[in-house]
């Protein structure tokens, strides 16, 4: 094995970073996303409750005995 041609070769190889950089982006895509959750879950729970307090006022209790 000839080990300067094989750290040279090392040296100029440029897929490393390529992974390294999707890795990153793959990181940011996943952390905006889990943001977007955070941020709807918080709005539909909201429109669920506003609903639940509609309805209920619309729908007689019903008293059974």
């Amino acid at each position: 094995m000839d080990l300067p041609r094989h750290l040279r070769t090392f040296v100029r190889d440029e897929s490393g970073p390529t992974g390294v950089e999707y890795g990153v982006m793959l990181a940011l895509i996943a952390c905006v996303a889990l943001v977007a959750v955070k941020a709807l879950g918080a709005t539909i729970n909201a429109m669920f409750v506003d609903l639940t307090t509609y309805l209920s006022g619309l729908v007689p209790a019903a008293g059974f005995g």
